[in-house]
């Protein structure tokens, strides 16, 4: 028990400025988790994903929330593992001074599975960010279009390729293809997707 009284007394000598010092590294992990909710914001901007089909909104939402919550626990895991987690112990008898020496004995094992699991953390992140990329940088888009004719119908849809000069095909969100002459087209206007 001298052993561990005297490690006990050693840790509580410190036990203010290992507290100050833990909580100025904490401003540095929620700056960084902010700062990901920042970089998740400019990845999934409000119009970069105009265009793609549902299927691949959703898979990009999906990986866009993976990132942001394997991220989340990278940061926490690390941070914990660095600077462990304040709390109160009561080594008032010898029962508590025991429980604690043992538990102090195992800090280290746990910090560096900590550690192992922040690491995989990241990697997750940067791999659902990497689909969240993918999905918003290389599916190809189509360019949804409000025809509407002389005789006053309308037609909406998305651009496919046409087989003569004359005409243009139009893919409704049905899955019809029409045909629409260029001359019977009074008006053609982007348009953000058709009811």
């Amino acid at each position: 028990m001298l052993e561990a009284a005297q490690a006990a007394r050693k840790a509580m000598a410190n036990d203010e400025s290992t507290i100050r010092s833990a909580a100025e590294k904490w401003i540095a992990a929620i700056t960084a988790l902010l700062g990901l909710f920042g970089l998740a914001g400019l990845v999934a901007g409000k119009d970069s994903f105009v265009g793609l089909p549902k299927g691949v909104l959703w898979v990009a939402a999906l990986a866009a929330l993976a990132a942001v919550v394997a991220a989340a626990c990278a940061i926490v895991l690390a941070n914990r593992a660095a600077y462990g987690w304040p709390t109160v112990v009561d080594v008032s008898n010898d029962e508590a001074l025991e429980r604690w020496y043992v538990n102090q004995r195992t800090l280290v094992e746990e910090a560096a599975g900590r550690l192992r699991t922040a690491v995989r953390c990241a990697l997750v992140s940067l791999a659902a960010l990497m689909v969240v990329v993918g999905c918003n940088a290389l599916w190809p888009r189509g360019v949804a279009v409000q025809i509407t004719r002389v005789d006053g119908s309308g037609v909406c849809g998305t651009l496919i390729d046409t087989k003569t000069p004359t005409e243009l095909r139009i893919k409704r969100p049905n899955g019809e293809v029409t045909s629409v002459r260029a001359a019977t087209i009074k008006s053609a206007v982007a348009s953000p997707g058709c009811s």
